[in-house]
């Protein structure tokens, strides 16, 4: 749990001393850090870690790809592609916009995806109300707690038993 909460937070990554910001950094320089116990453990032998930055080389948050939803009796079922953002996203922040305009998240806590499928998709099931056509949308949540850019968005109305709006998937095209 700690180990997430420093995903999630650089205030938790900082007092669990697993965050490091250099600050006396120069443009155009490379910089190579290395990480290691300051003890190394009894009977445990714990490898040196290195890594070679600069500056000039920026990472850019991938958005969240392939987000598609299912719906059914009052619910919708969102998947979308984690395999390949693993290393990238710890969790995920789900919003939905029941005016069209005006997204909130579903949920206080952000989602944490399961496993993928053989597809490479990970869910989330949410209720939607009936009769009322909702958009949903979800961005990732990068390791020390920056967010990345939103998906496209995805329409879903919460079928009756009777009869459904959505007829059943819809998927967001690019």
């Amino acid at each position: 749990m700690a180990l997430l909460n420093a995903d999630l937070s650089v205030t938790a990554a900082q007092s669990a001393g697993l965050y490091l910001e250099d600050t006396d950094v120069k443009k155009g320089e490379r910089y190579a850090y290395r990480i290691a116990p300051a003890r190394q453990p009894e009977n445990l032998i714990i490898d040196t870690a290195y890594i070679v930055t600069s500056t000039d080389e920026a990472f850019i948050l991938a958005k969240p790809q392939e987000l598609a939803i299912v719906c059914a009796d009052s619910s919708a079922t969102l998947g979308w592609v984690t395999a390949y953002a693993r290393s990238m996203y710890s969790a995920y922040v789900i919003e939905r916009a029941v005016d069209g305009k005006n997204f909130k998240p579903v949920s206080a806590l952000p989602v944490i995806p399961t496993s993928p499928d053989k597809n490479g998709f990970s869910y989330y099931q949410d209720s939607l109300p009936i009769m009322t056509t909702d958009i949903l949308r979800i961005k990732g949540i990068s390791p020390f707690g920056e967010y990345g850019p939103y998906s496209q968005t995805v329409e879903g109305m919460g079928a009756s038993r009777l009869r459904s709006p959505c007829n059943g998937y819809h998927h967001c095209s690019g």
